[in-house]
């Protein structure tokens, strides 16, 4: 028997970095990105949408119970960029979700909730599930020389199937 596509049913420390998965919890459900933290057994979650009324803006790094059950798709899916011309910008918008494109790496951008709810961006690659920091462990940018970046306010995750089907758009506004 064929299962399409293959999912997998597992605990959330079981997810490797770069892993999508379903995950619900009491404020919705999501699709999320596995992510390494710069400390030793660091792992988050890089929830990257839908938003809901508790959730508003994704994508957000945030941390789940490691007895969180989540339904993973793995490694298994593909990262779908625009091909419009419209929907790449020279320049990265201050606000709403973003996709980096830094050489032929492709990282997200998301927000971080530091203490008094402060918000800082934050950027996950893709492939690798690895948080983007500095020498010192701190949050950095994936290029020191943004002049090699371009950024995309429009991404699709899609399964790996003869017809793909649709996990997750993000189509923001480059407000």
């Amino acid at each position: 028997m064929e299962v399409a596509p293959k999912l997998r049913a597992a605990r959330l420390p079981q997810a490797d970095p770069g892993t999508l998965f379903l995950v619900r919890d009491d404020t919705g459900s999501y699709v999320a990105l596995a992510v390494k933290g710069p400390h030793e057994g660091d792992r988050l979650v890089l929830v990257l949408g839908p938003p809901s009324p508790e959730v508003p803006e994704v994508p957000v790094l945030t941390n789940f119970s490691l007895d969180t059950v989540v339904v993973s798709f793995g490694k298994e899916y593909t990262l779908r960029l625009p091909c419009d011309v419209k929907a790449w910008l020279p320049a990265e918008p201050r606000v709403g979700q973003c996709v980096v494109l830094s050489g032929d790496k492709v990282y997200v951008r998301g927000r971080y909730y530091r203490q008094f709810n402060q918000a800082i961006h934050i950027y996950v690659g893709i492939e690798d599930g690895l948080l983007v920091v500095n020498r010192s462990s701190e949050f950095a940018h994936p290029s020191n020389r943004c002049d090699d970046c371009a950024y995309s306010v429009e991404c699709a995750f899609l399964t790996v199937e003869k017809d793909p089907r649709v996990i997750l758009s993000l189509n923001g506004s480059s407000g």
